[in-house]
């Protein structure tokens, strides 16, 4: 912890791979859910209506927006656990 002598304000640093470790735990839940929605509204091949296809096309969209997110703090994490290891 920090303080700015001049303004009397405490400052708190959070190590970066610990934020991402959070993001992860946040974002995994919402990818699962998003796939699983997608996979709940699938229908036999050629039984799927045009408005559940949207519905299926914008869940599958919005899953694969956070995957690079996701990947960058798995990178991150991956990598500091690396270091600490050394």
């Amino acid at each position: 912890m920090q303080q700015d002598i001049n303004t009397n304000v405490y400052t708190i640093t959070i190590p970066p791979e610990t934020l991402a470790a959070i993001r992860i735990g946040d974002s995994i839940p919402q990818l699962a859910t998003l796939v699983n929605t997608a996979m709940a509204t699938w229908g036999a091949i050629g039984t799927t209506d045009p408005v559940a296809l949207g519905d299926i096309c914008q869940a599958l969209t919005d899953a694969s927006e956070r995957l690079p997110q996701i990947l960058r703090d798995l990178t991150l994490l991956r990598d500091a656990m690396l270091v600490q290891d050394i």
